[in-house]
């Protein structure tokens, strides 16, 4: 029995492994990060998310991180994103150009409280339109225990 988007068994190799890399990229989709200035996310998941993106492992996909601070804009984020890449990423191809590269292209951030989140839906919206990007939204909770 084959997975969705496996080749059958009796097709040749080369066939079977091209179905199954494929099947392993997501479809694009925008990676929303609350708490994004925190610890977690500089140590563990924006250097996890440019690895996933260096190795091909996701395509398309966007990266918009979002705090409580007002000032968060996309500079701001960019620069976050390049600092907690390299410090904390993986060997030499966290330390490449291709981190500024990725940041400039993937990567927004967006100031929002939780009185108002007019501003990260405004902005949501607005790189999945600039994008081409269906609404495939992934939200990742980087958040102390106190926040809940």
């Amino acid at each position: 029995m084959t997975a969705p988007g496996d080749a059958p068994q009796d097709a040749p190799e080369d066939a079977r492994e091209g179905s199954r890399e494929r099947a392993r990229v997501p479809a694009p989709a925008v990676f929303v990060i609350f708490g994004v200035t925190g610890d977690l996310a500089r140590r563990k998941i924006l250097p996890a998310l440019f690895a996933l993106h260096a190795r091909g492992l996701v395509r398309g996909c966007r990266v918009l991180g979002t705090s409580r601070d007002p000032a968060l804009d996309d500079a701001a984020m960019r620069r976050l994103a390049v600092e907690a890449v390299r410090e904390h990423g993986d060997g030499d191809v966290a330390r490449g150009d291709g981190v500024e590269a990725w940041a400039a292209d993937h990567v927004y951030g967006v100031g929002a409280t939780t009185d108002d989140l007019a501003p990260l839906a405004e902005r949501l919206e607005a790189i999945e339109r600039a994008h081409d990007l269906p609404r495939r939204r992934v939200f990742y909770l980087s958040l102390p225990p106190g926040a809940f």
